[in-house]
């Protein structure tokens, strides 16, 4: 039974999820590449596509951040929900609300790995960065809930988590860099 129901839950997500990219293609020129417009990525925006050649990639990337979205909404019920593109993110970081502000840093995090499963709750290595605004970083309620602590893969420059592959492939292109321009850096 359990097993049914979660195959019919995904039919259904990835359904909607096929309608929201499908009315992009209904749009007018949508039927010739030269002529299609370019639009965001429905839900969680950031990325343009053109309407009616979508890459099912992104479908399933829509579909992570929505399950993403549910997942966080049934562990943190008493928290306001997980922002999902890059411009509700960035508002909740700018908010006068520590919880928004730190949704808004976890919610641009998770956009950034692509809604990466393994992606963790970070708000303890948020707190105890020195890169983190004051107001974040010293909430006594946040500091109760998530003692500040480190989490292996958070990026203390841009406060966001980075995936293993990632990581690899930001040292692999300082290393390119440094070998390119050996100068770079120096007096």
């Amino acid at each position: 039974m359990h097993d049914r129901l979660k195959k019919h839950c995904e039919a259904a997500l990835e359904n909607f999820v096929a309608g929201l990219f499908a009315d992009a293609a209904a749009l007018p020129g949508a039927d010739n590449f030269f002529t299609a417009p370019s639009l965001q990525v429905p839900v969680i925006g950031g990325i343009t596509f053109i309407a009616g050649w979508d890459p099912p990639c992104l479908r399933q990337r829509v579909i992570r951040a929505i399950m993403t979205r549910e997942k966080f909404r049934r562990a943190m019920p008493t928290w306001p929900e997980l922002p999902l593109s890059d411009a509700d993110c960035e508002a909740m970081r700018n908010a006068d609300n520590v919880r928004l502000n730190v949704l808004g840093y976890y919610g641009g995090s998770l956009h950034g790995e692509g809604w990466d499963h393994r992606h963790p709750r970070f708000v303890g290595a948020l707190l105890a960065s020195e890169r983190t605004p004051d107001e974040i970083r010293n909430d006594v309620d946040l500091r109760r809930q998530f003692p500040p602590c480190e989490v292996d893969g958070f990026d203390d420059e841009s406060l966001v988590w980075r995936s293993p592959e990632i990581r690899a492939a930001l040292r692999k292109n300082a290393e390119n860099y440094a070998a390119a321009n050996p100068t770079a850096g120096q007096p």
